[in-house]
């Protein structure tokens, strides 16, 4: 067993280091679930993947995407890599209303049956891989840790891909499953804004951090943009002297409010296709984020809407964010978003 924490920015800690003493020739079985998730971050990957597609190794991927974070063009991507549909490949999407799909493990079997892996706090992100402070345990059979007690890792992974489907969990086996986890809001069709600076207070700025290792390019279509932020595992922020306004069209009725801070008066719109929340500047955390919840007379929608870099320069003037309606569907008291 051995402790790894990139708080001393020392590469040999980095995730992306342990791939790649891992992840070669011998690797006959891959595993992996992870709550935030980025194909661009999957270079190290490649090699493993391509000879898992030829030889149909076993490889079983669970991909969080909470409050829609993960990108629809993502997840095609790694079921382009992953040689799907085959028999041994399996890809599923964890989402809830409430609470979030966190675990980051990975772990690899070996042609002489032997077992490592690797339990953190790093998501399968370019960012966790090789820049943001992470601290986790990697282990290895060969090193002498229980064989009963890595399996547990890769039982925990293959445990969501058994009937009957748990609570939030869907089986994409299929490119259709991807389009429409698309529609129901589940996957997200277009990048969440970039972060573009920030203050933790009146003076304070956020250092930069640098990366620990450089990552492999992965091939994707030229509408991702390779800069766009992919790691949104942040807190949310408070939200100052929040002013909400409607627009008029849709024929239902929507309670908006705001959270964490502060608490608002609650207001019903009737006959509105449209609202749209004024705040004041934004301060503290890396990417200011702002939490919309939902609830309808037809009964809450699920967990909430977040928005990041909502106000990127906190400066102190006053951004507006506006969200539209595409759907309402009265039977699953889901709103889709434009």
């Amino acid at each position: 067993m051995k402790y790894h924490d990139t708080g001393s920015r020392a590469p040999s800690e980095a995730l992306s280091t342990w791939l790649q003493e891992v992840l070669n020739d011998e690797v006959s079985e891959f595993r992996v679930q992870t709550g935030y998730f980025s194909a661009q971050a999957l270079g190290l990957f490649l090699p493993v993947l391509e000879r898992a597609a030829q030889s149909n190794l076993l490889t079983n991927c669970l991909l969080g995407s909470n409050n829609a974070s993960t990108l629809k063009i993502h997840v095609e991507k790694l079921f382009e890599l992953l040689g799907m549909p085959r028999t041994n490949a399996h890809l599923g999407i964890v989402s809830f209303g409430t609470g979030l799909f966190h675990p980051k493990a990975y772990h690899i079997r070996r042609n002489d049956g032997s077992q490592a892996a690797y339990v953190g706090s790093a998501n399968l992100t370019r960012e966790g891989l090789a820049l943001n402070i992470e601290a986790a345990i990697s282990l290895d059979t060969r090193g002498g840790d229980k064989d009963t007690e890595v399996s547990k890792i890769a039982a925990a992974i293959d445990g969501w891909f058994t009937l009957p489907p748990r609570q939030g969990f869907t089986l994409v086996d299929e490119p259709d499953v991807i389009e429409q986890l698309a529609a129901k809001g589940i996957l997200a069709k277009t990048p969440l804004p970039k972060q573009t600076g920030g203050v933790i207070g009146p003076s304070a700025t956020h250092p930069k951090l640098a990366r620990l290792t450089t990552l492999p390019t992965v091939p994707m279509p030229a509408t991702v943009d390779p800069d766009n932020a992919d790691d949104f595992d942040q807190s949310p922020v408070p939200v100052a002297a929040p002013a909400i306004a409607v627009a008029p069209g849709l024929g239902a009725t929507v309670t908006s409010t705001l959270s964490p801070t502060p608490t608002p008066t609650l207001q019903t719109f009737a006959h509105k296709n449209a609202f749209w929340i004024e705040t004041g500047a934004l301060t503290g955390g890396s990417r200011n984020q702002l939490d919309l919840s939902v609830v309808t007379k037809h009964g809450a929608i699920s967990g909430s809407i977040s928005l990041f870099g909502v106000n990127g320069a906190a400066t102190g003037s006053v951004t507006t964010v506006t969200i539209r309606y595409r759907a309402w569907t009265m039977r699953t008291t889901r709103l889709s978003f434009l």
